[in-house]
């Protein structure tokens, strides 16, 4: 029997790296968007959560090959209480968490589930892409069946992993809805492996994919990115 953790973590998290709640009548025009590394500890690569439509955000997904670590373990627990704490935080109804990795969490995995669980109650979906030829299934297809209409897929190609990052985005009345947007990338050493067949690295991979994802996403909201 798994019970949920307390939010208590979660908000640790977020109080630690300087997020404050956003009221629900503070106006937001277009995605809330923070990226955070997973290795041994999780670290925000965006100092702040920043508006989709904000060009910093580029330059902080620049600077992701340069934070692979040379050695250690997969703490993605830490990274899910990193992205739980910013999710939480922001009043927007429809809250995602992106996690792109490459294989199994080895520190702290018992409490992956409670993790899952947890993003469950505060109706976070999760879609979980595995860039290490499926060596991440077990992990992320669990966290993504766990939460609510959450997805898990093995990379097959650049192209795949592009199309499922995108995915299908919500619309109503011609609309497209404002989210706030988690994105947890896994920086542990195996990342600097080969990507599949491709001529890239798994995490430069990542970074491309999730820069496209970006741009995509700004043009939505009028950003020329």
């Amino acid at each position: 029997m798994h019970t949920i953790q307390s939010t208590r973590f979660h908000n640790a998290a977020a109080h630690q790296a300087g997020w404050q709640p956003r009221t629900s009548n503070t106006p937001v025009s277009s995605d809330i968007v923070f990226i955070g590394t997973f290795g041994t500890t999780a670290t925000a690569l965006t100092p702040a959560p920043l508006r989709v439509t904000d060009p910093a955000l580029l330059d902080h997904l620049r600077t992701l090959p340069a934070r692979v670590e040379r050695g250690g373990s997969t703490n993605l627990t830490a990274g899910l209480d990193l992205a739980i704490g910013f999710l939480t935080t922001q009043p927007l109804p429809l809250k995602k968490l992106v996690v792109i990795g490459d294989g199994e969490a080895n520190a702290d995995a018992d409490k992956i589930d409670d993790r899952a669980l947890a993003l469950r109650q505060h109706r976070i979906t999760a879609r979980c892409i595995d860039v290490g030829a499926g060596a991440g299934k077990i992990t992320l297809e669990k966290i993504a069946l766990m939460t609510v209409k959450g997805e898990y897929a093995a990379a097959k190609s650049y192209a795949s992993l592009v199309a499922f990052l995108h995915g299908k985005r919500p619309n109503h009345g011609g609309q497209t809805r404002t989210a706030a947007v988690a994105m947890l990338i896994d920086v542990s050493p195996s990342m600097t492996s080969a990507f599949l067949d491709e001529p890239i690295t798994r995490i430069v991979a990542a970074q491309r994919a999730a820069a496209q994802f970006i741009s995509m996403q700004a043009k939505l909201f009028g950003g020329k990115q």
